[in-house]
Protein backbone atom coordinates (compact mmCIF):
# COMPACT_ATOMS: atom_id res chain seq x y z
CA UNK A 1 0.00 0.00 0.00
CA UNK A 2 1.99 2.69 -1.39
CA UNK A 3 0.70 6.36 -0.55
CA UNK A 4 -1.22 5.41 2.26
CA UNK A 5 -0.05 6.37 5.35
CA UNK A 6 -1.70 6.45 9.12
CA UNK A 7 -2.93 9.07 10.56
CA UNK A 8 -4.11 10.30 13.98
CA UNK A 9 -6.71 13.24 13.84
CA UNK A 10 -9.79 13.99 15.62
CA UNK A 11 -11.77 14.68 12.31
CA UNK A 12 -11.37 12.14 9.24
CA UNK A 13 -12.89 14.92 6.97
CA UNK A 14 -12.80 12.39 4.17
CA UNK A 15 -14.99 9.53 5.64
CA UNK A 16 -18.58 9.93 7.52
CA UNK A 17 -18.07 6.84 9.31
CA UNK A 18 -15.83 7.24 11.26
CA UNK A 19 -16.42 9.53 14.69
CA UNK A 20 -15.80 12.95 15.02
CA UNK A 21 -13.87 13.34 18.17
CA UNK A 22 -13.46 16.91 18.41
CA UNK A 23 -16.32 18.54 21.10
CA UNK A 24 -18.24 20.50 18.43
CA UNK A 25 -19.65 19.16 14.77
CA UNK A 26 -17.59 19.18 11.79
CA UNK A 27 -18.62 19.30 7.82
CA UNK A 28 -17.31 15.88 6.90
CA UNK A 29 -17.83 13.50 3.11
CA UNK A 30 -16.63 10.61 1.57
CA UNK A 31 -14.35 9.86 -1.03
CA UNK A 32 -14.89 7.63 -3.41
CA UNK A 33 -11.56 5.78 -4.57
CA UNK A 34 -12.95 4.58 -7.69
CA UNK A 35 -14.31 7.75 -9.05
CA UNK A 36 -11.92 9.68 -7.25
CA UNK A 37 -14.94 12.09 -6.28
CA UNK A 38 -15.95 13.56 -2.83
CA UNK A 39 -19.81 13.43 -1.74
CA UNK A 40 -21.43 16.00 -0.27
CA UNK A 41 -20.71 18.03 2.56
CA UNK A 42 -22.81 16.96 5.87
CA UNK A 43 -22.59 17.35 9.35
CA UNK A 44 -20.82 14.99 11.66
CA UNK A 45 -21.67 14.91 15.19
CA UNK A 46 -18.83 15.79 17.63
CA UNK A 47 -18.91 15.21 21.14
CA UNK A 48 -21.12 17.46 22.57
CA UNK A 49 -24.20 16.35 20.09
CA UNK A 50 -23.24 12.67 20.45
CA UNK A 51 -22.97 12.01 23.97
CA UNK A 52 -24.23 15.46 26.19
CA UNK A 53 -26.92 17.32 24.10
CA UNK A 54 -30.05 15.40 25.76
CA UNK A 55 -28.71 15.66 29.04
CA UNK A 56 -28.16 19.80 28.39
CA UNK A 57 -31.91 20.25 26.98
CA UNK A 58 -33.36 17.63 29.96
CA UNK A 59 -31.43 19.79 32.50
CA UNK A 60 -32.66 23.29 31.09
CA UNK A 61 -36.66 22.38 31.37
CA UNK A 62 -35.79 22.06 35.02
CA UNK A 63 -36.09 18.92 35.77
CA UNK A 64 -37.57 18.09 39.76
CA UNK A 65 -34.48 17.02 42.08
CA UNK A 66 -35.28 14.29 44.57
CA UNK A 67 -32.74 13.30 47.76
CA UNK A 68 -33.35 9.81 48.96
CA UNK A 69 -32.12 7.32 51.90
CA UNK A 70 -31.28 4.11 50.22
CA UNK A 71 -30.44 1.27 51.86
CA UNK A 72 -27.31 0.40 49.94
CA UNK A 73 -25.08 -2.56 50.30
CA UNK A 74 -21.26 -3.46 48.88
CA UNK A 75 -23.12 -5.11 45.79
CA UNK A 76 -24.92 -2.33 45.12
CA UNK A 77 -21.47 0.11 45.26
CA UNK A 78 -19.68 -2.42 42.85
CA UNK A 79 -22.83 -2.78 40.43
CA UNK A 80 -23.30 1.21 40.58
CA UNK A 81 -23.65 2.80 36.83
CA UNK A 82 -24.24 6.37 36.81
CA UNK A 83 -25.51 5.95 33.17
CA UNK A 84 -28.61 3.89 34.23
CA UNK A 85 -31.90 5.03 35.15
CA UNK A 86 -33.26 4.23 38.59
CA UNK A 87 -37.10 3.58 38.70
CA UNK A 88 -38.98 4.67 41.64
CA UNK A 89 -42.97 5.97 42.27
CA UNK A 90 -43.60 5.61 38.26
CA UNK A 91 -40.72 7.90 37.58
CA UNK A 92 -36.94 7.71 36.06
CA UNK A 93 -34.05 9.44 38.00
CA UNK A 94 -30.72 9.74 37.22
CA UNK A 95 -28.39 9.13 39.96
CA UNK A 96 -26.61 12.47 40.62
CA UNK A 97 -23.99 12.02 43.48
CA UNK A 98 -24.20 9.48 46.27
CA UNK A 99 -23.18 11.10 49.81
CA UNK A 100 -21.22 9.44 52.59
CA UNK A 101 -21.71 5.58 51.85
CA UNK A 102 -19.86 3.73 54.75
CA UNK A 103 -19.98 -0.05 54.24
CA UNK A 104 -18.69 -0.71 58.01
CA UNK A 105 -22.41 1.20 58.94
CA UNK A 106 -25.93 -0.29 58.96
CA UNK A 107 -27.25 3.15 57.74
CA UNK A 108 -28.94 4.34 54.75
CA UNK A 109 -26.81 6.60 52.15
CA UNK A 110 -27.93 9.98 50.79
CA UNK A 111 -28.60 9.86 46.95
CA UNK A 112 -29.07 12.56 44.84
CA UNK A 113 -31.64 12.21 41.73
CA UNK A 114 -32.40 14.09 38.86
CA UNK A 115 -36.01 13.53 37.29
CA UNK A 116 -35.36 11.84 33.65
CA UNK A 117 -37.76 13.67 31.45
CA UNK A 118 -37.96 12.88 27.44
CA UNK A 119 -36.40 15.32 25.34
CA UNK A 120 -36.88 14.30 22.03
CA UNK A 121 -34.99 13.74 18.96
CA UNK A 122 -32.32 16.99 17.83
CA UNK A 123 -31.08 18.13 14.55
CA UNK A 124 -27.14 18.30 14.18
CA UNK A 125 -26.11 22.00 14.53
CA UNK A 126 -24.54 23.44 11.90
CA UNK A 127 -20.42 23.35 12.80
CA UNK A 128 -19.48 26.98 14.36
CA UNK A 129 -16.26 27.53 12.12
CA UNK A 130 -15.80 27.50 8.53
CA UNK A 131 -18.49 30.04 7.73
CA UNK A 132 -16.38 33.29 7.17
CA UNK A 133 -18.30 36.68 8.09
CA UNK A 134 -15.31 37.75 10.89
CA UNK A 135 -12.80 40.59 10.05
CA UNK A 136 -9.92 38.80 11.86
CA UNK A 137 -9.99 36.20 9.14
CA UNK A 138 -10.64 33.34 11.50
CA UNK A 139 -13.57 31.08 9.82
CA UNK A 140 -12.42 32.17 6.07
CA UNK A 141 -11.19 28.56 6.08
CA UNK A 142 -12.76 25.83 6.79
CA UNK A 143 -11.33 23.40 9.15
CA UNK A 144 -8.35 25.95 10.12
CA UNK A 145 -5.93 24.27 7.52
CA UNK A 146 -6.59 25.73 4.44
CA UNK A 147 -9.20 24.16 2.68
CA UNK A 148 -12.35 25.82 1.09
CA UNK A 149 -15.73 26.05 3.12
CA UNK A 150 -18.01 23.34 1.95
CA UNK A 151 -19.94 24.03 -1.29
CA UNK A 152 -21.50 20.54 -2.05
CA UNK A 153 -19.05 20.06 -5.15
CA UNK A 154 -18.62 16.40 -6.03
CA UNK A 155 -15.69 17.42 -7.78
CA UNK A 156 -12.13 15.42 -6.81
CA UNK A 157 -9.77 17.50 -4.85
Amino acid sequence: MIGVYPQATSINRDDTSSPVLSYGNAWVRDYDDATNTYSSYEVGSGLFETYYRNMFEMLKAKPRLRTAYVDLKVKDIVNLDFTKLVYIDGVYWRISRVVDYQPNKNESTKVELVEWQETGTFSATTPSFGGGGTTSGWGTVYGGYGDPEPNNSNQGA
